[in-house]
C-alpha cells in the first residue's frame, strides 16, 4: 500500500505541475516589465498615502474630488494590464529605442495593446512618461483606451485615462479621468 501511495502522490504532483500555466514566457522578460513597475508604484503610494486631485468627465459632466486613502492596485489596474511579455505578444512587437524613447508597436492587429511609449527622464533608467493605446473590437462593440502616466523623480506624479466604448445600437460612451498628486 505504501508504494501505491507514493505513486499516487507522484502522479498527482506531476498532474498539478503540468496543469499550471503561466501567461509569461517562463519568467523571461523580453520587453520592459510594465506590471512589476506599476505594482512597485502602487506599493509605494500605498505606504506614502499622498493626497490626489481627481477629475472625471463622463460625456460633458465633470466631477472633481480630492482623495487620500486609495487602493492603488485597483486604481492602477489598467496600467497593470500592460504586459507585452505575455506569450501572445512575443514576436508580435517591434521595438524602436533611443536614449530618450522606447516605442513598442504591436504588429498583430488582433491583440488589444496597440502601442506603448516610454519617454525616459534619464537614458533608459527612469521613465518620465508612459503612454499606452489599447483597442479591441468585434461585431458588437469597439473599445479604445489611452493611458498616460507622468513621473517625477521616479514617482507617479499624475495620470490620465481616456476610454471610448461603442456598443452596436447604443450611443458611444466616453470617460476621461485625470489625477494629479497634490503639492507637486
Amino acid at each position: 500500500m505504501h508504494i501505491y501511495m507514493k505513486k499516487y502522490l507522484l502522479s498527482l504532483a506531476i498532474f498539478v505541475s503540468a496543469c499550471q500555466s503561466s501567461p509569461q514566457n517562463a519568467g523571461k522578460q523580453v520587453y520592459w516589465d510594465f506590471p512589476s513597475f506599476f505594482l512597485q508604484q502602487a506599493d509605494a503610494l500605498q505606504v506614502e498615502k499622498p493626497r490626489w486631485e481627481k477629475s472625471v468627465w463622463v460625456e460633458q459632466q465633470r466631477e472633481v474630488k480630492e482623495v487620500k486613502n486609495v487602493d492603488w492596485e485597483k486604481e492602477l489596474a489598467l496600467f497593470l494590464e500592460i504586459d507585452l511579455n505575455k506569450t501572445a505578444y512575443l514576436g508580435q512587437v517591434s521595438v524602436n529605442t533611443t536614449d530618450s524613447l522606447t516605442h513598442y508597436q504591436v504588429t498583430e492587429p488582433e491583440l488589444p495593446i496597440r502601442e506603448v511609449k516610454i519617454r525616459w527622464a534619464t537614458p533608459q533608467q527612469t521613465p518620465a512618461r508612459i503612454d499606452m493605446h489599447w483597442h479591441s473590437e468585434n461585431k458588437l462593440y469597439q473599445t479604445d483606451k489611452k493611458l498616460i502616466a507622468f513621473f517625477k523623480e521616479g514617482k507617479l506624479d499624475s495620470y490620465q485615462i481616456q476610454t471610448f466604448q461603442k456598443i452596436t445600437g447604443l450611443s458611444p460612451d466616453k470617460v476621461r479621468l485625470e489625477a494629479k498628486r497634490k503639492g507637486s
